[in-house]
């Protein structure tokens, strides 16, 4: 069975690149990278973004991309295109093209379990853009499956995200920062067990907010067809942002 572990998060209020703190994933794991980008003049900032490792596997996926606060901010997940091979500390660092931006927060998982990587690593993924105040309730094409583990972002405009994770789920982290742009990040996942479409968090958010949920293939066998929204694309192509 796949296992999500949080690594670390790390909120950077400087321009780009912003590079996360150093972390020590186990050997053989799948690496997942959350990452918000704030004041961005591009109209998808994360297409155009390269999320590198300063250690092997040093190449990512972006896997779904979601805009926030009319769009003038963005969140995506990156997901590695090949298992971790080693023990040895490293960072990850998000650069967003020819657009500086402003501040990031960066927050990395492993996956531990998992055969496939890239976007074959992901079933499904869903998301929101631009929501009003409110109760978070990204939903995916299709019924999430008992076996695999998902994982849950929330960004918003307040700090630290002050949300409540959706029931069954376990929230990694909620944090947040000020200088700039107000910006929080909430993120939860849930290793096997969820069963439903819809994944509605526990309490609403103050403020204005983006999401996204990602399920993850934890079968053994060739990935079966994704029943839509996983997009088969780099980060130089446009994932989905629906």
């Amino acid at each position: 069975m796949a296992a999500i572990t949080h690594l670390v998060t790390t909120p950077d209020t400087a321009n780009t690149p912003n590079t996360s703190g150093a972390f020590s994933p186990a050997s053989g794991v799948l690496l997942v990278v959350v990452v918000t980008k704030e004041a961005s003049a591009l109209s998808s900032p994360m297409v155009s973004a390269d999320l590198t490792s300063s250690v092997a596997p040093t190449g990512f996926t972006l896997i779904r991309n979601q805009g926030h606060q009319s769009s003038a901010a963005h969140m995506g997940i990156f997901v590695a295109n090949s298992l971790t091979v080693d023990t040895t500390s490293r960072t990850v660092t998000i650069a967003s093209g020819s657009d500086a931006g402003a501040g990031t927060i960066i927050s990395v998982y492993a996956i531990s379990g998992m055969t496939w990587t890239g976007a074959a690593a992901v079933r499904q993924s869903g998301g929101q853009t631009d929501q009003a105040a409110g109760t978070p309730a990204p939903a995916f094409p299709a019924a999430a499956l008992t076996a695999n583990a998902c994982i849950g972002a929330i960004y918003n405009a307040t700090n630290p995200a002050g949300l409540v994770q959706p029931s069954g789920w376990s929230e990694s982290q909620d944090t947040g920062y000020t200088t700039g742009q107000v910006s929080g990040l909430e993120t939860a996942f849930r290793n096997s067990g969820e069963t439903g479409k819809t994944i509605t968090w526990g309490g609403a958010s103050a403020s204005a907010f983006a999401s996204i949920i990602v399920e993850f293939d934890a079968s053994a066998s060739t990935p079966s067809s994704s029943p839509s929204s996983t997009p088969s694309s780099s980060a130089s192509s446009s994932p989905s942002t629906s």
